[in-house]
């Protein structure tokens, strides 16, 4: 019998701390406490298998330049979870959350030396979101005990609930979804976003309303249109290959390495760049793919810092006119003579044109949330994509060491992501 305890936790044991106990698939226990004490004792004397805590656990140790916030919260502060029930949640006001950090961060230790190891932090609001419990797009501080009426009786969809009374209080409930994403974790339908400095654990997420796609070497058979290009025209060795290597060794900006790399295609006419281009093959499955997708009602985006020419060949490919592509512009004279590339999409991550600001951009142009996204990339560069989506698949994975995501496809056919999908 496994056993999941989920606790609510209050920054000062002078306010209640909402615990809970799910054995198997049933809460067979639902209270408050106050005191670490009372709060250990529970834990230890019901031995869970998994234990989920709502409250930071770890410590910001100054990663990245900032010691507000952890990594994981500044993820989920990017995908704008809408039920974010405490305002000061991620990124973290020191002086209002400290309290909450260091009673977790504490009673995490303490339990530890009583023998409870497996703990995990997690976010109710976050989970209602992946999960799409909620029944009203009101903050969750603004809430009604109606609306937490109605959402503990949406809970009723993944556990067996004590009854509904009026002694049942929102720190209960929290302490219930607490529960609930601990069995989801132990079930392997949650995962860890963050890093060693910190991590919280979300389902995955049950609806999709968008895919995301990168284009070049995930929905073509070639990794980098420019490289290709400059093959294609005889102008990789010894000054194509000069100029990205001097970018990936951070000698020159991206806009920069944009700059030199692109003169080199001065002289060149419009056709003879369109049709080098048009020689790219595509992934197989493609086609089959997109109108799958388009049959299920989920949208279809292309985010890439290839060219737009070839998002604009695949919307010909497939027949479908409302895929929205964001790539890089080849720009040409009146008289067809190339000129430059309008940099749309940059590969700086610290770019307000990067992919990470670029997911939120497109997400509220489609009116979809970031959670409800599935990111599908390639390789490294689309890290920050992947980070910033409720669901990330690596496809034509060519062993990616550097990034985590959620599903690892070597290549084949591009319909495998299919069976990756939530289906509703």
């Amino acid at each position: 019998m496994s056993n999941y305890i989920g606790i609510d936790l209050a920054g000062s044991p002078n306010k209640e701390t909402g615990v809970s106990l799910l054995r198997d698939n049933e809460i067979t226990e639902i209270s408050t406490l106050r005191s670490d004490k009372d709060i250990i004792e529970f834990v230890v004397s019901r031995k869970p298998t998994l234990t989920a805590i709502d409250a930071p656990l770890t410590l910001p140790t100054g990663k990245d330049g900032t010691y507000g916030s952890r990594k994981c919260d500044r993820i989920l502060q990017g995908m704008k979870s809408r039920y974010c029930c405490n305002p000061n949640f991620s990124p973290f006001s020191p002086t209002l959350i400290a309290p909450l950090m260091l009673r977790g961060y504490h009673l995490k230790k303490r339990l530890k030396d009583n023998g409870i190891s497996d703990i995990i932090e997690i976010h109710p609001g976050t989970t209602i979101e992946f999960l799409d419990l909620s029944i009203t797009k009101k903050d969750r501080r603004y809430w009604s005990m109606e609306d937490w009426r109605l959402l503990y009786l949406n809970l009723k969809n993944y556990l067996r609930l004590q009854r509904w009374s009026d002694t049942i209080t929102p720190h209960m409930i929290d302490a219930v979804i607490a529960s609930l994403t601990a069995k989801l974790y132990n079930e392997g339908r949650a995962k860890d976003i963050g890093d060693e400095e910190g991590k919280i654990t979300v389902p995955l997420p049950v609806k999709v309303s968008l895919c995301l796609f990168d284009m070049d070497g995930t929905l073509t058979e070639v990794v980098s249109p420019w490289e290709y290009l400059h093959r294609k025209f005889s102008l990789w060795d010894g000054k194509g290959e000069v100029y990205l290597d001097r970018y990936l060794s951070h000698k020159i900006s991206y806009e920069q390495f944009v700059e030199f790399d692109t003169s080199l295609w001065q002289g060149k006419r419009r056709s003879e760049i369109e049709e080098a281009l048009d020689e790219i093959p595509f992934v197989e499955g493609l086609e089959e793919t997109f109108k799958r997708l388009r049959n299920d009602g989920i949208k279809i985006a292309i985010l890439s810092t290839g060219f737009s020419y070839l998002g604009k060949r695949i919307k010909r490919k497939v027949g479908i006119d409302d895929i929205r592509v964001y790539a890089n512009e080849l720009m040409y004279d009146e008289s067809d003579w190339f000129k430059g590339v309008k940099i749309n999409v940059s590969n700086d991550p610290d770019s307000k044109r990067g992919k990470k600001d670029l997911v939120r951009e497109i997400c509220n142009e489609i009116k979809t949330s970031p959670v409800n996204t599935v990111a599908i990339g390639d390789g490294s560069s689309d890290k920050e994509m992947f980070e910033s989506c409720g669901l990330s698949i690596l496809f034509n994975d060519r062993g990616t060491k550097d990034i985590e995501v959620d599903y690892h496809i070597k290549g084949g056919n591009l319909t495998s992501i299919l069976k990756c999908l939530p289906r509703s």
